[in-house]
């Protein structure tokens, strides 16, 4: 069998999609249905589907912000890792706002992302981003003058270049935000861009533990980052978590934890829950021993 697929020169049939054993993201980047997505730069792949083993993707004409839920060693890191490279792959301005603890320095590195940890830092970014954030705004306030669907000022809008802003914790990031000094001052910034920013090809993803959820309630941003509850939750344990809801997964099933990197995209008005398998995102050392 070996030996007449070698010589077989004719149409091959289509190979059935598998979700390998141990995944790797750097595999995942390798598929042609990951590669047409970045092509394309409307989707934005993230893992695989467990039901069809097919490359799972974000539609980016509905996204402004995009919550990765769930807690300690569930794999968020390792999603924002990921995110980080594909949307460097889209060619997106990338930035990533991190912690202390630098987890996210080598991945923002390799993918040419500004890397920002300081308030100061924070501030120059956004005052950066006005003169095209109005650009963008007239955009597509002419779009909504010519009476464009979203999906048309979508299109229209695709002309700027994609912004990502990367963030490793949303708590500490809202907390840096609101305790900035006068001079650096850029909370209102961002509540006006993720309470406005839809249609803009400007694009939040930001972590967060479901249990640090107290810090963080009633301040603008955060309750403009939650409120159309978009984005996926990692680890189980559905009825501990209040982003999200879950109403199509049996009550069985909810309060079940999973292993990290194990994943739910929560339902919507055209699709039901979605299960996801994050792939493990490995570190420069680990890509050149395998190759």
């Amino acid at each position: 069998a070996q030996r007449m697929d070698s010589v077989w020169q004719g149409r091959r049939a289509r190979q059935v999609p598998v979700i390998p054993e141990k995944p790797v993201w750097q595999e995942l980047e390798k598929t042609d249905e990951y590669q047409t997505y970045i092509r394309g730069g409307r989707y934005f792949p993230i893992g695989y589907n467990r039901e069809t083993a097919g490359v799972y993707a974000v539609d980016l004409c509905y996204q402004l912000c995009f919550l990765i839920s769930g807690r300690a060693r569930t794999g968020k890191t390792n999603l924002l890792k990921g995110m980080i490279r594909t949307a460097g792959a889209m060619g997106g301005k990338v930035a990533v706002f991190d912690t202390a603890s630098g987890e996210l320095f080598a991945a923002a590195k390799e993918a040419g992302a500004r890397y920002l940890t300081s308030r100061k830092e924070q501030f120059a970014f956004f005052s950066e981003m006005i003169p095209d954030l109005k650009e963008r705004t007239q955009i597509k306030q002419q779009g909504r003058r010519d009476g464009c669907s979203e999906e048309e000022i979508y299109e229209r809008m695709k002309e700027m270049q994609k912004y990502f802003l990367i963030i490793a914790d949303l708590p500490s990031f809202v907390r840096e935000a609101y305790a900035a000094e006068k001079q650096v001052e850029y909370h209102g910034f961002v509540e006006m861009l993720t309470q406005k920013g839809a249609l803009h090809n400007i694009y939040f993803i930001a972590a967060m533990n479901p249990d640090d959820r107290e810090q963080t309630v009633g301040k603008a941003i955060y309750e403009n980052f939650v409120k159309e509850k978009k984005g996926i939750h990692l680890g189980g344990n559905l009825d501990k978590q209040r982003f999200f809801g879950f109403d199509d997964v049996p009550y069985s099933e909810r309060g079940k934890v999973t292993k990290a990197g194990n994943a739910l995209v929560p339902a919507d008005e055209e699709h039901g829950t979605v299960s996801v398998v994050i792939p493990f995102v490995a570190n420069q050392k680990q890509e050149e021993t395998e190759c």
